[in-house]
Order: C-alpha cells, then structure tokens, then sequence
C-alpha cells in the first residue's frame, strides 16, 4: 500500500512540475524551473524515469522503476 501511495505522490509532484509551476507565485521556484528547462527536468517520460530509479534505490524496491509505465497510463487517461 505504502507503494502505490508513493508513486501517487510521484506522478502528481511530475505533472505540477511541469503543468501548473510556470504559473507559481513564488519568484525563486518559478526562476528555478525556468533556468531547468532542459531534459530531463522538462520531459514527463524522462522526469518519471529517473524518479523511479531514483526511489528503488532509496527505498530498496523494484516496483518505483514502473513509475515512467504509470505516467503514460495517467497521461493517456487525462490527454
């Protein structure tokens, strides 16, 4: 259960990151997402590949490594 929560709370911190940020009323996250406006961090596929990696080796488990299979799932669900 505590994965499925985390790869919720992934999905959701890709799509504002790349959706709703630009629209942020505070000036330093909105000056960090425009100097990062480059790949991997203005991609959803890229972000949500390597968020997966990234949470299978902090939390020691396979299923995060998913994450890039959900986005597309969610995408194509809401798209």
């Amino acid at each position: 259960m505590q994965e499925i929560k985390t790869i919720l709370i992934a999905l959701t911190v890709i799509q504002l990151w790349l959706d709703w940020i630009e629209s942020f009323p505070i000036k330093p996250i909105k000056w960090l997402r425009m100097k990062l406006n480059f790949k991997p961090f203005n991609c959803s596929l890229c972000l949500s590949v390597w968020m997966g990696i990234g949470l299978s080796v902090v939390f020691l488990n396979p299923l995060y490594l998913a994450l890039p299979l959900f986005n597309k799932l969610t995408e194509k669900i809401i798209y």
